[in-house]
């Protein structure tokens, strides 16, 4: 279940503030039936191209690793510590600027396990570096799940934006120490977000530094998922699909894009509720047969690689090549007509598993038990995995 979509609980949120989020819900019956009519982006007015000062960047899509000028910010899941990847230096350092700090405990700027003061804790699922800062997320103790502004030497943090009161209940109505983690994207000027606690999950929308939201997209099946969010150009991807039967295994549902200039959702794909990555206009998506390629402008579909298994493959493209990777032990390179190329390992040493995170136009990045991973894209690198000691 994993391999389709995170499952989350089935109580519905029954905790939010009405002075945080406002409905608009005539504009919601409108998309409602745009989505079941309009299938064709306007890419001839409304384009994809990503624009680094303001969009979502998407070849970190869903991970919690972002980009900097300099290097990279990624989360340390066994310190719970926030550490930068320095470029030029090729270290990775604890983001916290006090010389006399040792980095062991939660005095560290870059410990990130609970505030100091105990009222807030923060997620390691999201990250993004945004504008020159770095956006996170958590709960304080009032049990409203924030945006939070840290700065990139790690001396500031600061709660920037409520989201949403979080229900804390599990299905017993017992109150848990942990809450659902939402599914978060900054892009162009506003946050997009999803509780993913809702029984009937819905999108909403934010401009930076308010705090009053608006529904996008909500479900109308229980038990329905919305997920995967994309912003590319001048529109926002995502899925959304309910489960068909009583164990919860399958899925029907498809690939959605918002358009952000005139606030119209659009049907891009049936029946892709699997992994999928957007590039110069060609939507790549994961199914049991394979990975398909959907031109977005003819509308023609085709697929480039047959599957090797029953299950759907994760997928990442960049400018010259196509990866999938099947949550073994293994990630392999195709060409982009879908001629295989090389297979790396996913596996190392005393690291069983390492965790595939995408890449950029420099590296490929995996997370492994204890460290980090990056295999250079230069031409004549040698294609190995270089350990990077937290």
């Amino acid at each position: 279940m994993g391999i389709v979509v995170s499952l989350t609980g089935c109580t519905q949120n029954k905790n939010q503030d009405s002075e945080v989020i406002s409905e608009n819900n005539t504009k919601n019956n409108k998309q409602d039936k745009q989505q079941e009519t309009k299938e064709k982006l306007d890419l001839e007015k409304y384009n994809l191209d990503y624009v680094q000062d303001t969009d979502f960047q998407t070849y970190f899509q869903w991970s919690n690793m972002a980009k900097a000028e300099s290097g990279y910010y990624l989360w340390n899941d066994q310190k719970n510590q926030l550490v930068f990847f320095d470029i030029q230096s090729e270290q990775i350092v604890p983001v916290c600027n006090r010389p006399d700090c040792n980095h062991k405990d939660i005095t560290c700027n870059a410990d990130f396990s609970t505030d100091i003061s105990g009222k807030d804790s923060y997620s390691n699922t999201y990250l993004q570096y945004y504008q020159g800062e770095i956006y996170i997320v958590g709960i304080d103790g009032d049990d409203y799940v924030n945006l939070y502004k840290v700065s990139r030497d790690g001396n500031t943090r600061k709660k920037y934006m409520q989201l949403y009161k979080a229900d804390l209940s599990s299905e017993e109505g017992d109150n848990i120490t942990d809450f659902t983690q939402p599914e978060v994207c900054i892009h162009r000027g506003y946050v997009y977000f999803i509780d993913k606690k809702e029984s009937m999950p819905s999108m909403r929308k934010m401009k930076l530094g308010t705090n009053n939201a608006e529904i996008l997209h909500k479900t109308k099946v229980d038990h329905s998922e919305v997920y995967r969010m994309q912003a590319c150009g001048d529109y926002l991807f995502f899925q959304t699909a309910h489960y068909t039967d009583k164990e919860h295994l399958k899925m029907e549902g498809g690939i959605y894009a918002y358009n952000i200039v005139t606030g119209e959702i659009f049907l891009v794909k049936k029946d892709a509720v699997s992994a999928y990555y957007l590039k110069d206009e060609q939507l790549y998506y994961s199914t049991a047969k394979g990975i398909q390629k959907y031109d977005l402008k003819t509308l023609k579909n085709e697929t480039i690689i047959e599957a090797e298994s029953e299950y759907p493959n994760d997928i990442y493209v960049d400018d010259k090549s196509i990866y999938k990777s099947d949550w073994a032990e293994e990630l392999i390179q195709y060409d982009k007509n879908g001629k295989f190329i090389e297979e790396y390992t996913l596996k190392y040493e005393d690291d069983p598993y390492m965790e595939f995170i995408y890449g950029d136009e420099n590296y490929l990045f995996c997370k492994g038990k204890d460290c980090f991973y990056t295999m250079s894209k230069e031409e004549n690198a040698e294609k190995v995995w270089i350990k990077r000691i937290w």
